[in-house]
């Protein structure tokens, strides 16, 4: 006896919708976009959306952050960047007497 557990009787309907369009952060040579959007998954609470997007609006591979995620994120990066951003601008004020 072989066991189907691919063949079920409930249907999985998969839907988004972008609630707000974030930014483009960049376009490939195919014209994919990589976007920071809000999405709203099967009718759910937007999230924070970073991911890859088709010209024609199917998705890529990306992820998706929780409001605090996304916060700690931005606490991450403006202290990695803040830091790198300081000791340049130190070297570019010597430079420039």
């Amino acid at each position: 006896m072989v066991l189907d557990l691919t063949n079920n009787n409930t249907q999985h309907d998969f839907n988004f919708e972008k609630t707000e369009e974030i930014a483009i952060l960049s376009r490939s040579r195919k014209n994919w976009t990589t976007e920071l959007n809000l999405v709203s998954y099967n009718g759910n609470q937007p999230v924070i959306d970073l991911r890859q997007w088709s010209p024609e609006g199917r998705m890529g591979k990306g992820l998706t952050l929780t409001e605090q995620t996304a916060r700690n994120l931005l606490l991450a990066l403006e202290a990695y960047f803040g830091n790198a951003s300081n000791q340049e601008g130190e070297g570019e004020e010597e430079g420039n007497d």
